[in-house]
């Protein structure tokens, strides 16, 4: 209860949704399937605490910046090999 309280204080209908009728229930964000799924199953909570704990410290890098790397490393490469064919006429 503690956890949707805090939510609350940020904008609680963008996280809870309650819908009326046959088909109806009440639906979380993200947010809330997190901690449902961390509050069920611990592992699942040490797990996606380990993940923002590397995020965090800079362990995890995202794919996006090993491409930018590898695309780097490929233009160095590229300019390096173009020099050389030059030189060597």
């Amino acid at each position: 209860m503690l956890f949707i309280k805090e939510l609350a204080k940020c904008d609680l209908s963008t996280h809870l949704k309650t819908v009326r009728g046959k088909h109806g229930g009440t639906f979380g964000s993200r947010y809330v399937a997190y901690e449902f799924a961390g509050h069920i199953d611990p592992a699942f909570k040490v797990g996606v605490y380990t993940v923002v704990d590397k995020f965090l410290s800079g362990e995890m890098v995202t794919m996006a910046s090993y491409m930018a790397e590898a695309n780097m490393a490929d233009h160095i490469f590229t300019r390096r090999h173009q020099r050389l064919v030059m030189r060597q006429g």
